[in-house]
């Protein structure tokens, strides 16, 4: 039975590995497929985090729960800080005083944030602590490192092609005479 839901396992990982890196080559910058993505992500990490700490379906039901809260509430915190940085980089583009109040200000929250991103991982973990054993534990947090660092190669070779793709567009695109558009499609037609 165990090999069975291995092999499962392995199948629909497959499947969520090659629709996650269809979707992610070809979503835009908007927040509905930034979700999508984060979400087909999140499927992955629970498929994957489920072959290897082999939990028993007791465990498995009080984890996916635990996982998914811990996910959005780090996602949550990094989108607050990201919107901060940015608005710290507005602030370097406009040229504001490098010791202006609102610079300051807008440094001390992303640390503010640092810190409950770490208080928010702390509690995390203390919470599978308590589902799992030792060993489970110990492959939890490798997993947790070489998930985070699977995904930010997936994420530098997308940003690869996808730069590729537009160099190759700003030269003029397969035919060098500047149409068509980054993806290779045909320009579309003036109304």
């Amino acid at each position: 039975m165990r090999t069975k839901s291995k092999f499962l396992a392995g199948a629909l990982m497959g499947i969520v590995a090659l629709v996650f890196a269809a979707n992610a080559a070809v979503a835009q910058d908007d927040g509905e497929d930034r979700d999508r993505v984060w979400k087909q992500m999140e499927t992955m990490r629970i498929l994957k985090l489920t072959e290897v700490l082999e939990p028993s379906d007791e465990q498995l039901a009080k984890i996916i729960p635990v996982v998914k809260s811990y996910a959005e509430a780090q996602r949550t915190k990094m989108a607050e800080r990201d919107a901060i940085l940015r608005e710290l980089e507005g602030m370097g583009k406009t040229g504001a005083s490098p010791e202006s109040t609102a610079v300051r200000a807008n440094i001390k929250k992303i640390l503010e944030i640092e810190n409950a991103m770490m208080g928010v991982r702390r509690t995390h973990y203390d919470q599978m602590e308590k589902l799992l054993d030792a060993r489970q534990m110990a492959r939890y947090m490798l997993f947790e490192v070489r998930f985070h660092d699977e995904v930010q190669g997936f994420m530098s070779d997308l940003k690869r092609r996808h730069d590729r793709r537009m160099r190759r567009y700003m030269r003029g695109g397969p035919g060098g005479d500047g149409e068509g558009s980054p993806d290779g499609a045909p320009p579309p037609e003036p109304k």
